[in-house]
């Protein structure tokens, strides 16, 4: 009998997790969306030794990667553009004072630092990329 209730405690607080759990889940895809171009933009780069922009839009939600000649490269869910859009809820937060389109130069670098966040209202993070390296990051951050 105990058992029962042990298990019955169990599986109710499962049910009140799962809500949160899938939202982070949400979140954490389109970042892992968003690194997997800001990396894919360094790699064109520095293999057609062309400067490459990762481009976002702050008011339209979506981005695109495109280089120096014009080439936008092609990504799942893009428009005949280019342009990949943001699941809903989530939108993309300007960081004032740094630059947020990420420049890659032909030998992966970037001439000045970039960072940007991504936010579903609950859960924010934020994406950099390094002036030196440019290497990318991501880590959560506090509520926006």
């Amino acid at each position: 009998m105990e058992v029962l209730v042990v298990l019955s405690i169990t599986a109710v607080m499962s049910l009140m997790a799962l809500p949160f759990l899938q939202e982070r889940d949400e979140v954490n895809t389109e970042v892992r969306r968003l690194v997997g171009d800001l990396v894919r933009a360094r790699s064109w780069a520095r293999t057609t030794w062309r400067e490459t922009t990762f481009d976002y839009d702050v008011a339209g939600r979506r981005w695109r990667v495109v280089d120096a000649t014009g080439v936008v490269l092609p990504g799942d869910l893009a428009d005949a553009d280019g342009w990949r859009t943001l699941d809903q809820p989530m939108v993309f937060q300007a960081v004032v004072g740094v630059a947020g389109d990420a420049v890659f130069q032909a030998s992966g670098r970037c001439p000045e630092p970039s960072e940007m966040r991504v936010s579903n209202g609950r859960t924010a993070w934020r994406l950099r990329v390094s002036e030196l390296t440019g290497s990318v990051t991501a880590e959560p951050v506090g509520a926006p």
